[in-house]
């Protein structure tokens, strides 16, 4: 993994490094790299340099760099710092994963890289399909529900339905932990896909309607609370 700190400011950037400092002693579970600008950053990535994590300060671009940076890296988790809360709408804009007002503590600082650790790996989990003797994988994330059927089930990405031969109730015991959600007897869901709730009904990415049963209802609303909770600004 590979995080960037840009920022003008040399305090503040030493800061951010000092932090990153203590995670990293000893374990080396990443790599720190600092600019002074949005658009030196913007010309290396244009230029194949790949970064995970960026700490991008607002006062540290100019015009729609920040936009550049995140057309130039579309999975990039782009964290604001910024001295004011005006800028936020602009997070919004890019994508951002999360906003952090200067001075930064510690504590906020190492709960917002913990999160985006979790994204970063998350993001990058793939699931095994096996299906008459041939067998794939499919990233974790681009799976938006999975489909119990006829003792197989169905796999439905978001480009993709693949069939596999797998015990339903063992898929559902190994990715509840990782962000999906039973909603029916027949339905497995990924959270990070859905759109909507509402009458009993999933709006999941591409306009696809899954069915919610009466009896996880509540359930499925509080849990997809909860993951809004964690995920969002």
């Amino acid at each position: 993994m590979v995080i960037v700190i840009c920022d003008c400011n040399d305090e503040h950037r030493q800061k951010l490094n000092s932090y990153l400092n203590v995670f990293n002693k000893n374990k080396k579970f990443f790599q720190v790299k600092e600019y002074i600008s949005g658009e030196k950053l913007l010309s290396d990535m244009n230029n194949g340099f790949k970064f995970d994590v960026i700490f991008l300060d607002v006062e540290s671009f100019e015009g729609d760099a920040a936009k550049k940076i995140r057309a130039a890296g579309p999975d990039i988790l782009i964290i604001f710092t910024a001295s004011y809360h005006d800028q936020i709408s602009y997070a919004f804009e890019v994508e951002a994963f999360h906003y952090l007002t200067k001075p930064i503590s510690f504590r906020l600082f190492s709960s917002t890289l913990e999160r985006a650790f979790r994204r970063y790996y998350e993001k990058r989990k793939v699931f095994k399909i096996e299906w008459r003797k041939q067998v794939k994988s499919v990233l974790l994330q681009n799976i938006i529900y999975i489909e119990c059927y006829n003792r197989h089930i169905l796999v439905k990405t978001i480009t993709e339905v693949y069939e596999s031969c797998q015990s339903f109730q063992e898929v559902v015991q190994k990715l509840i932990p990782a962000g999906f959600i039973r909603v029916h007897q027949s339905f497995l869901v990924n959270m990070a896909h859905i759109k909507a709730i509402e009458q009993r009904e999933i709006t999941c990415t591409g306009g696809v309607n899954i069915p919610v049963s009466i009896r996880r209802e509540k359930e499925v609303l509080e849990k997809f609370k909860n993951y809004l909770q964690q995920f969002s600004l």
